[in-house]
């Protein structure tokens, strides 16, 4: 999963963070700045038996907000 401050798209440095999941498939953040920010996250399996294609793909977008206390 990779996660995206909201207006870093256009900077030379985007500050993206790289997330593995674990063995559950969970992932965990903690923001250090409140903000918009943007999830992407896609899993990858290998197909038997397809003559069209070797792997499946899946992903999703997510978009949320971070808000101070």
């Amino acid at each position: 999963a990779e996660i995206r401050q909201d207006g870093t798209l256009y900077r030379n440095q985007q500050e993206a963070v790289i997330l593995r999941s674990d063995q559950d498939g969970k992932v965990r953040f903690t923001p250090s700045k409140a903000g918009r920010y943007l999830l992407i996250a896609g899993h990858t399996s290998p197909l038997s038996n397809d003559a069209m294609a070797d792997e499946a793909r899946s992903s999703i977008h997510l978009t949320f907000e971070v808000v101070l206390k």
